[in-house]
């Protein structure tokens, strides 16, 4: 897969992290996130250094990482 703002191919891993991080997104209702950079770039940057081998250890990944931009309550 290749984007135009990013001038690399990317994996099928990589690929797969985009499709949970989209499905995940959805499944919560959350997809208007999808358009926040802010909050995206968060999310991007807890799983950009993540080097899942299996489906689970993508689906938790993604997880983690949007588990990570819920807000706590004080």
């Amino acid at each position: 897969m290749y984007f135009d703002r990013h001038s690399r191919w990317y994996g099928i891993t990589e690929v797969a992290i985009l499709e949970e991080l989209l499905g995940q997104t959805a499944a919560a209702g959350e997809v208007h996130r999808l358009a926040d950079v802010d909050w995206l770039s968060r999310v991007v940057g807890r799983l950009a250094p993540q080097v899942p081998r299996t489906t689970g250890g993508i689906r938790k990944a993604v997880t983690q990482a949007l588990q990570a931009q819920e807000p706590t309550v004080a």
